[in-house]
């Protein structure tokens, strides 16, 4: 569902130089989030240089209270390794995408996170003193009153808006297939100078951290045969590897 948002009630308070700034709302433990956080890898494909991305963790009001006991390790997890900045923070959330649909492991449990949370580089005394103070809480609720102030109610959504000009935002509830996403992209940058990032395979792959050859292929406009010759290129560099998954035969960056 599309649905315009008031410009000045929803206007960002801080700008990039990127025309576009999203706020992407999403539920760790929610699939349909992380399918949206995939299909926003591949828009990154065409459209990096033109857009930043928010992180706002989101949690339906129809979930029960008990289980939302259970949701607050994970998000106060992620609070934790935002507060180290929006880098280290974007990575850990990456991770525990990557344990999810790779090894599709529990990311509930504390000892994952702070393996994950190893993994991302963030520094582990800092991170398990912010896991239990009250500032994890605070950043946590701040992203409650901005789900409430953009009026969304469902998890993934996505909120779109541009720098350049005085329009109305736009809110995208729900997961959407990726011409709807790329559509949307191209109407809100209509009158920006897009060229062509023209991305190697490596560049590719490190935007969306794993991937098959066909689907590379079909993003950059180029053969599998292509893709499959420099994917075992970049193998023997250790640069990427093959992983055998649920989802059949992924390369994945190192």
């Amino acid at each position: 569902m599309l649905n315009s948002l008031n410009q000045r009630s929803f206007h960002p308070q801080t700008r990039t130089e990127k025309p576009l700034e999203l706020y992407l709302f999403f539920n760790p433990l929610n699939e349909s989030s992380w399918e949206l956080e995939r299909i926003i890898r591949k828009v990154k494909t065409k459209y990096a240089p033109y857009f930043k991305l928010r992180y706002v963790l989101h949690l339906e009001a129809c979930i029960s209270c008990d289980k939302q006991e259970g949701y607050r390790t994970i998000f106060y997890a992620i609070k934790a390794a935002e507060l180290q900045g929006h880098r280290l923070g974007t990575e850990f959330i990456q991770r525990l995408f990557d344990h999810l649909y790779l090894a599709k492991e529990t990311i509930t449990n504390q000892q994952t996170l702070l393996e994950i949370a190893s993994q991302s580089g963030l520094d582990m005394n800092e991170f398990q003193l912010d896991l239990a103070s009250t500032i994890t809480e605070k950043a946590y609720l701040c992203d409650r009153s901005i789900a409430a102030e953009m009026d969304v109610t469902q998890s993934p959504s996505l909120v779109f808006f541009n720098r350049y000009h005085e329009e109305e935002g736009l809110k995208i509830e729900g997961l959407h297939s990726l011409d709807i996403y790329q559509h949307i992209f191209r109407e809100l940058l209509q009158n920006e100078p897009i060229t062509d990032i023209n991305l190697s395979i490596e560049q590719c792959i490190r935007l969306l951290r794993f991937s098959n050859c066909d689907e590379i292929a079909r993003l950059l406009n180029i053969s599998e045969k292509q893709v499959t010759c420099e994917l075992k290129k970049l193998c023997l560099q250790n640069k990427v590897r093959k992983t055998i998954t649920q989802q059949g035969i992924l390369w994945k960056i190192n």
